[in-house]
Order: C-alpha cells, then sequence, then structure tokens
C-alpha cells in the first residue's frame, strides 16, 4: 500500500514536472536536437548550438554567484579599515565591472589609493573569482552631475555599510 502510494506520488511529481518542463530528444538525425515547447511546438536546433547555450547559462550562473562573492569581499575590504571612503558603486565600463571608490576629501590620499589598488590585485588573483574582469579607480567627491558620468546605468550598486 504505502509502495503504491509512493509510486502514485512520485509519477504525479514527474507529470507535473514533464507539463512544466521544455523536452529535448537529444538523439534525433542530422545533429540537430528536437525541442518540444511547453505549448507542443516544436524546433530544431544544432546540437553545438544547444550545448553552447547551455554553457552559457551555466557560466551565468557562476558568474551570478561570484558578483555576490565579490559584493562580500567589497564589504569585508571596507570594514577592514579603509578610511577615507565616501561612497563605493560597483558598475560596468568598458565591457568590465568598475569598482568606484568616491573619496571624502579632493586631496590625494595615498594610503586609499594604495588600499584600492591592494583589493584591485587581491580580486584579480582570486580563484574563487576567475570569472570577474574588474577595474578600479578613486575619485574625489564632487557633484552628481559630475560622477554620472563615469557609471552605467544598466548596472549600478551602491554599496554601504550599515548605518550609511
Amino acid at each position: 500500500m504505502i509502495e503504491s502510494a509512493m509510486t502514485t506520488a512520485s509519477h504525479n511529481v514527474e507529470s507535473s514536472l514533464q507539463k512544466k518542463a521544455v523536452v529535448v530528444d537529444w538523439y534525433s538525425e542530422h545533429e540537430t536536437i528536437q525541442v518540444f515547447g511547453r505549448n507542443q511546438s516544436r524546433f530544431e536546433i544544432q546540437k553545438d548550438r544547444a550545448i553552447e547555450a547551455l554553457q552559457v547559462a551555466k557560466q551565468r550562473e557562476q558568474f551570478d554567484k561570484q558578483l555576490n562573492l565579490l559584493i562580500g569581499k567589497t564589504f569585508e575590504w571596507l570594514v577592514s579599515g579603509v578610511s577615507g571612503v565616501e561612497s563605493i558603486y560597483l558598475t560596468l565600463r568598458d565591457s568590465r565591472l568598475m569598482l568606484v571608490v568616491i573619496a571624502e576629501v579632493a586631496e590625494c590620499q595615498d594610503d586609499l589609493e594604495d588600499s584600492v589598488t591592494e583589493f584591485d590585485i587581491t580580486v584579480a588573483e582570486d580563484s574563487d573569482l576567475d570569472l570577474i574582469r574588474m577595474n578600479s579607480m578613486v575619485l574625489p567627491n564632487a557633484s552628481d552631475e559630475a560622477l554620472n558620468s563615469f557609471f552605467d546605468e544598466r548596472f549600478l550598486l551602491s554599496l554601504k555599510k550599515q548605518g550609511d
């Protein structure tokens, strides 16, 4: 009785999943894969392109995890005793991530510049962040209009310590 109920429950889960899943027939002829969509529409895709799409999806998932790790490491760096930081932004620039550190004052702060450079090198050498390509820069505190020229609105994160 229990085994029968488990089999029925397993079958119900499978059919529920099958309704949601896109079915891929990997063993079709002519190096193509037949894909049957949820609404039973059918299309074919070259196997190499399907593999490439799956690899891109996996790499995107790994990149998202590494981006979260980068954000965590940035907060760790920020609370480690770095002084002279007004704010930090993570944005895009020249198809790379750009860590923009806004200094509290307009004067050059060698200690802050050195700390940002060391953090940049740490990120570049971290094997857990191998998909992250990032540059860093320190900018003086300026008007929003002036700073906005350094930011890409498609991707812009403002990183703040608690209490800021």
